[in-house]
């Protein structure tokens, strides 16, 4: 446990995210390490026109941005060292991964999870279940159920 120094939580803005986020801050309090909060935004081709796509696409981002200075905000008042990134990736698993080998430095990662099972998992596809597969350092799932 005292290895874990920097813990990578992916935050999608979702009830799942920030469910888990809670859960990591309760267990990780005692060992303190520095939060290392991650925003990917999936790359998606709108069919409007690339002004408009530039400008609504500037202002999601500025949302998402302010929203993750509140939870940063959170977190140090929760005596956390924190520090947030917002990528855009053409899925979180991809931008989880990529943003790993680029901070090598990240001991954990932390997700939350609808708890999809069977069929659903399978359609749906899962950035958890594809992380685990590939990550070769702890992956902590926070499952809520549907």
């Amino acid at each position: 446990p005292e290895s874990i120094k920097r813990v990578l939580v992916g935050y999608d803005f979702s009830e799942y995210a920030r469910k888990a986020l809670e859960f990591a801050v309760r267990l990780l309090k005692p060992l303190s390490p520095h939060i290392v909060l991650l925003h990917v935004e999936e790359t998606i081709e709108l069919p409007v026109v690339e002004g408009i796509r530039d400008v609504l696409s500037e202002r999601y981002r500025e949302e998402k941005i302010k929203h993750m200075g509140e939870i940063e905000g959170w977190l140090r008042d929760s005596g956390f060292e924190v520090s947030s990134y917002v990528l855009e990736e053409r899925s979180p698993a991809d931008g989880i991964k990529n943003f790993l080998k680029e901070n090598p430095h990240i001991d954990m990662v932390v997700l939350g999870s609808r708890g999809l099972s069977g069929l659903k998992r399978v359609l749906l596809g899962s950035t958890s279940s594809e992380l685990l597969r590939s990550l070769d350092i702890p992956l902590l799932i926070h499952r809520s159920m549907e």
